[in-house]
Parts: C-alpha cells; sequence; structure tokens
C-alpha cells in the first residue's frame, strides 16, 4: 500500500524496507557482490541500460536493450527496477540464472545466462566527454555515496580540456 501511494504522489519516490535498505547500503560499502547491470522500465518490461565495463554482465555479452524475463526461474513480471537491482545482488562468487530477451518484441531471440557475482566499483558519473570545443557533457546516472566527488572531477576534467559550461 505504501508503494501506490508513493507511487501516486511522486514517480522518483520509492519506499525501502530496512532490510532492503541494509542491503543496499552493503552493496555500496562494497560488501556485497553485484553483476553490473541496471534497469528501467519500459512498455511494463525490465530493460538493461547500463552494463559497467569489465562486470560478470558484460563477460557475458549482456547489452543495454535486453529484457529481464526470470530472475532463477523466478518471473520479474511486476518488480520495479530497484527491487530487481536488490534482488540481483550477492556473495562474492555466488551464482545467478537470468533470461533474457533481446531484438523484437515479436520474434524475441531468448538468452539464457549464469552470471558470478563480483564486486562492483559502483559509479555515479558514467560518461563525460566534450560535446563540442566548450561544452562539456556529464552523465550522472545514479546517487551513490560518492556522487558529488565523482562529478566534481569529471568537471575539473572537462574544464582542463576547455569547457566553459556543462551539461
Amino acid at each position: 500500500a505504501i508503494d501506490g501511494v508513493l507511487g501516486s504522489l511522486d514517480p522518483h519516490s520509492r519506499f525501502l524496507r530496512h532490510a532492503d535498505g541494509e542491503r543496499e547500503m552493503a552493496y555500496q560499502a562494497g560488501l556485497l557482490a553485484g553483476l553490473g547491470i541496471t534497469f528501467d522500465e519500459v512498455d511494463a518490461q525490465l530493460v538493461v541500460v547500463t552494463v559497467y565495463p569489465g562486470g560478470p554482465a558484460a563477460r557475458k555479452s549482456i547489452a543495454p536493450g535486453d529484457r529481464l524475463i526470470t530472475i532463477n526461474d523466478t518471473s520479474v513480471a511486476g518488480l520495479s527496477p530497484a527491487d530487481a537491482g536488490l534482488r540481483l545482488l550477492g556473495e562474492k562468487g555466488s551464482k545467478v540464472r537470468l533470461l533474457l530477451e533481446r531484438g523484437s518484441r515479436f520474434e524475441p531471440e531468448s538468452v539464457a545466462v549464469t552470471l558470478k557475482y563480483d564486486f562492483i566499483q559502483p559509479r555515479s558519473v558514467v560518461g563525460s566527454y566534450l560535446l563540442d570545443a566548450t561544452t562539456g557533457y556529464v552523465r550522472l546516472a545514479e546517487f551513490f555515496v560518492k556522487a558529488g566527488d565523482e562529478t566534481e572531477r569529471a568537471i575539473k576534467d572537462l574544464k582542463g580540456k576547455g569547457a566553459r559550461r556543462v551539461i
């Protein structure tokens, strides 16, 4: 009921149960391992939006646009991206099975992968570059503990390359 109330008030708010909050903080502190993927909801499906280079998902060729169908043979239908992300945290070296779809929704290709959890350095800034000679671009994808430091470092780097303004 709380999720429903928050969802009707603000699409960017969510209720986080105590155990889930502890799990998320353990991941951010580097105590739990992950797979190196983030999701968003598109047309009521969980779609991969980010694959961290060098992470377990990247090593198994999971790509942005892939749609998550099951985690360990359990459907993810109705899960939010945040809830799915919390379910995809575990002890380093343990394994998880994912079923994904890619390609056309009418004739999708099913991809079953088994991934081994590994420590991922959570990054808030996932890209920064110059758009032109004076305009920098910083992509802030998440708000992890070091988001401010990462953003500041990216802006300083862009200024060093000649940026006078930043998007």
